[in-house]
């Protein structure tokens, strides 16, 4: 083939030298026939025939073009099938990767003939050319089975260790509920009403608190709100502390199948409770009571109108009322706490109680009317137990204040805001203490509200059962452990010192 356009090459000089050549055989016999004659045109020098070298110097610029063109002509078949081998090679690894789980089961299992294995091989590359990817093997779940197992031990020892060391401090109604005391920058506020309400009220922890108005608002680094704090929602005050409450009951409660004695039917069993940690084998001294000694206590007691109080005037409207600021549930409990505490009322005093009844009472039917059903048996005892304290407080107020309230206008629509036609079921036998603790005091709770709704308080020896058993017990929910119901664990201690001189904490 080179050979070949060597020759063409040649031939192609020839012509062209042919072409450029002026000169004919006419002309020349012309120019010898007639010497003497000048010639029309230049004779040319005669020409050297070219020799072997000049040629090939001639050949070789063309020879290196057509060299580069055949080596650029073998490379590209060359490149092309070393990109298609790489492709497949890929795709090779891919396939492999994808399958390779589902032919193991193929191979391990029974032996297949070359149909079957073609009819595999050709689905397997039908899906990666689609890109169908089956997900590869993530790692077990039992990898790190030994940390996760000693972690638990030790989160649950630790839990125990606390409890036990708890328990070995505690007596059965001695114990501390609270966290030191009355929280931290508790102050006091006057509203008009300076002077009433003087007495400060002293806490296990030895810290005191002055409760000068009605509208006496805690403030402490826990973050109770305040007057002046944003708008808040009805049920707020009930399930402040809940967001965090199946913590709470894995670190401070253990899990056991006991449960504690509820008060119930009215039982007064809780004053031979408080006394068990101190009696001795002679018994105790006590003085002289009558069953009528309990209407004394500190969560039933009544005041009595002074001779020639007139109550001021009470709006039923405000009652289901949308008010500009929201105040924290307990305190307005602290001011009927502290108005209670009186023998009798004057008539400030008394116009103080009617706010009270105005702000207690739209202050449960806002949360009664915003607030679902609760099943689940911690929460429904917070939500149940919260209603239930302010209910007792607010049926007792509409007693002492009597008609001057209205309630014929208002309570039944009051009333029927507040749900109590259910029930919580009953757990299981494999629960834990306190769900089943719970569950039976949601139930009670319940039946109390019932009576509440009918403008009536249930038997006294059920209300202080009731108060004991949420201020006191141990499965009790952490809202009503808080230190901003120590008043009233005070009042309990108290009443119990006067049953029983000889009656201490420790």
């Amino acid at each position: 083939m080179l050979s070949r356009v060597v020759i063409e090459a040649r031939e192609t000089e020839q012509s062209d030298e042919t072409l450029k050549s002026s000169h004919t055989p006419f002309g020349d016999e012309v120019v010898k026939a007639l010497p003497h004659l000048p010639s029309p045109y230049p004779v040319p020098a005669p020409r050297k025939a070219p020799g072997v070298g000049d040629k090939l110097n001639h050949s070789r610029p063309r020879s290196r073009k057509l060299s580069f063109l055949f080596l650029l002509t073998a490379a590209v078949p060359l490149f092309a099938t070393l990109m298609m081998w790489s492709v497949c090679t890929v795709a090779r690894s891919r396939h492999q990767a994808a399958g390779n789980a589902h032919r193991r089961l193929s191979d391990f299992g029974r032996d297949m003939d070359s149909e079957e294995h073609s009819i595999v091989d050709d689905c397997l590359a039908l899906e990666a050319e689609l890109g169908i990817l089956h997900p590869g093997v993530g790692p077990t779940p039992y990898e790190d089975r030994s940390r996760r197992i000693a972690e638990l031990v030790s989160l649950l020892s630790e839990a125990a260790a606390e409890y036990e060391s708890r328990q070995s401090r505690q007596s059965m109604l001695g114990m501390d509920y609270s966290s030191g005391g009355f929280p931290h920058g508790v102050q006091a506020r006057t509203d008009g009403y300076s002077g009433i309400f003087q007495s400060p009220v002293e806490s296990g922890g030895g810290q005191q608190m002055m409760l000068d108005t009605p509208d006496a608002l805690l403030t402490c680094e826990g973050g109770y709100a305040s007057r002046n704090a944003p708008e808040m929602e009805p049920d707020t005050w009930t399930l402040e502390h809940a967001d965090d409450t199946d913590h709470i009951e894995r670190e401070r409660y253990h899990l056991t199948q006991q449960t504690d004695s509820v008060p119930r039917d009215g039982e007064v069993s809780w004053i031979a409770s408080l006394t068990a940690a101190n009696q001795s084998s002679d018994g105790v001294e006590r003085r002289a009571s009558h069953p009528d000694d309990l209407r004394n206590h500190p969560y039933v007691r009544l005041p009595v109108l002074e001779a020639g109080v007139v109550p001021r005037g009470f709006n039923p409207t405000a009652v289901f009322g949308t008010p500009r600021n929201t105040i924290p549930i307990v305190d307005i409990l602290l001011d009927f706490r502290q108005l209670f505490a009186r023998q009798t009322l004057n008539q400030q005093d008394t116009d103080l109680l009617v706010g009270l009844v105005m702000k207690l009472a739209n202050n449960i039917w806002l949360k009664a009317s915003a607030t679902a059903r609760q099943f689940t048996p911690l929460f429904a005892t917070v939500s149940l137990g919260s209603t239930f304290l302010a209910m007792d407080y607010l049926v007792a107020a509409v007693e002492v204040l009597g008609d001057h309230m209205k309630p014929h206008v208002w309570w039944e629509g009051f009333a029927n805001a507040v749900d109590t036609d259910y029930a919580l079921p009953e757990p299981s036998q494999y629960c834990r203490s306190t769900t089943r603790f719970n569950t039976e005091v949601g139930n009670q709770l319940l039946e109390a509200l019932k009576i509440y709704k009918e403008r009536r308080r249930p038997p006294i020896g059920d209300v202080i059962g009731l108060k004991v058993t949420l201020f006191f017990s141990q499965y009790a929910p952490p809202l009503f452990q808080d230190s901003q119901w120590d008043p009233w664990r005070e009042d309990q201690y108290s009443f119990a010192k006067c049953i029983f001189p000889s009656y201490s904490r420790s």
